[in-house]
Parts: structure tokens; sequence; C-alpha cells
């Protein structure tokens, strides 16, 4: 069911917004990434792969809306900016498995400095049962003292239909070298209900 899902990951690894049409844009952009969601009683996994071409965006992942759920998004990057570097992509993709469903949603990057903020909004549409739609959001903010090494915050709100917002919170760090990047995050500290995640990714 959509409600199971109690944790998403972003599937980029740290770098500012892209702002506009470059010599590579008739090639492709890729990322892999796998999240390693630590419970204290479980462990899942979640591949995501991110490929972007001129201003189309691709995004495929799997345990993301629910486990055993895969999801496939198409969407269209629109760019631009100079001090304040932004990437704003609209998106719809289509979710089968454990949930079946329709899902737009919208991503937002933005960079001023050393300082980046993401968002990433989509709401699932259940095809068999409405009572399992939800929405879902995951935030990051983020701040730069080098170009391989970064800290912030990152929340994320899951609000299932009919039912109480559920908001998580934590803490995140991360660091590049050349195509790798590795970013860990610590939600609910000090709380019954905390988590860490380990994000491994990879682009080319």
């Amino acid at each position: 069911m959509a409600c199971l899902m109690v944790v998403a990951l972003m599937s980029l690894s740290y770098g500012k917004a892209q702002t506009s049409d470059s010599a590579d844009a008739k090639s492709w952009s890729v990322n892999a990434s796998l999240g390693i969601i630590l419970f204290p009683e479980d462990v899942y996994l979640m591949p995501i792969v991110v490929a972007d071409k001129g201003k189309l965006h691709l995004v495929s992942r799997y345990n993301y809306e629910d486990l055993n759920t895969f999801s496939l998004f198409g969407g269209y990057n629109f760019t631009g900016g100079k001090k304040l570097q932004y990437r704003i992509t609209p998106m719809l993709g289509f979710v089968v498995g454990n949930t079946d469903g329709i899902a737009p949603g919208l991503e937002v990057d933005l960079s001023l400095g050393k300082f980046r903020f993401y968002t990433e909004d989509e709401y699932v549409f259940e095809f068999n049962d409405k009572a399992n739609s939800f929405f879902y959001s995951w935030s990051e903010l983020s701040f730069a003292p080098k170009e391989w090494f970064w800290f912030g915050i990152s929340w994320q709100r899951l609000r299932p239909y009919q039912s109480d917002r559920v908001v998580e919170k934590g803490f995140t760090a991360g660091f590049a070298f050349n195509r790798f990047a590795v970013q860990g995050y610590y939600f609910n500290p000090g709380s019954e209900t905390q988590f860490g995640i380990v994000n491994l990714s990879v682009s080319f």
C-alpha cells in the first residue's frame, strides 16, 4: 500500500543547478544511485536512475513510492539564472507494483553561491483504491564549504488520503570524488522512529 512508503530519496549527486543549454545538450547525462535505508529492525534498498538530454528529464526508481513498486517519470527541464541558478522540472510518472497509479510531480533545484535548495513533490493517484492516494514532498537545504563536501538539513512529508500529515526531519552530509558521491541522512534523531540513509551514486 502507498502508506507503507515512509521514506524516499532524491537521486541527484550534489552540484549546482544547470542554468542553460550547454555544448553537451545533445549528449546524455546519467546518474545512478543506490539508497540504503536503515531502520532499527530492517534494511531496504532503493535503486534510482536519472537521465537528462537537453530539456528531457527521465527518472526510473524502485521501492520509492511503495515497496516492491517500480515507477518511471518523464519531464521537461526549465533552466536559467546567473547568481541564482535554477532548474524547474514538471514531470509525469506511472507507478506499477504494490501501488498502481499515475503521479504528476515537480522538481525544483536552486543554487545561490555555496547554498543549494532542492525540493521534489508528487501526488500519486492510486488506480485500485483512492484511499491509498497520497501527496509526497522531499526537501533539502545544504551548504558546500568545498565543492566536494556539503552538509545541511532535510525533511520529507507524506500525507496519505484522509489521514494526518507525517513529517520526517533530519540532517545530511555528503562528499564527492570525480564521478562518485556518498551522502548520509539521519532522520528523527533521538526518537523511537529514528532511521538513517546512505546514498551511493555515480554520474556518467
